[in-house]
Parts: structure tokens; sequence; C-alpha cells
């Protein structure tokens, strides 16, 4: 059938290049994801020479009543 490799031809690169940018988009989300878990870079299994740090007072958490309400459903 004449036309009809050049017409298959045509559909696989198209297809190709819809393909590498759903690739490259998946890649940015899966990044955004990643940012976003806020997980830190690496963990520290011991420190040394920090005892003046453990030893400052750790902030309150006080949670605002009106900022409850909110919350709540």
């Amino acid at each position: 059938m004449p036309g009809y490799a050049s017409l298959a031809s045509f559909i696989l690169f198209f297809n190709g290049i819809v393909l590498i940018g759903l690739g490259v988009v998946g890649e940015y989300v899966a990044r955004i994801f990643i940012e976003v878990k806020g997980r830190p870079l690496f963990l520290l299994r011991e420190t040394w020479g920090l005892e003046a740090v453990e030893a400052l007072p750790k902030p309150e958490i006080t949670a605002r009543p009106e900022r409850l309400a909110i919350l709540r459903p």
C-alpha cells in the first residue's frame, strides 16, 4: 500500500516525542514530590561536642484556639 511506511514512521516519530515529553514531566513531578515530603538530606547516627546545644531550653509550642477551630470539622 503506497504511503503506509511514511505514515507509520510519522506516527512513530511524534509518539516518541510525546513519550519523551511525558518522561520529562514525570521527572519534574517526582522531584516535586520528594521535595514536598520534607525529609532531611541525611541522618546523623551520633553527635560529638553538642552538649551546650542540648542544654538550651526547647521552645514551647502552643496552639491558639482560633486556629484549632478551623481544623475541626
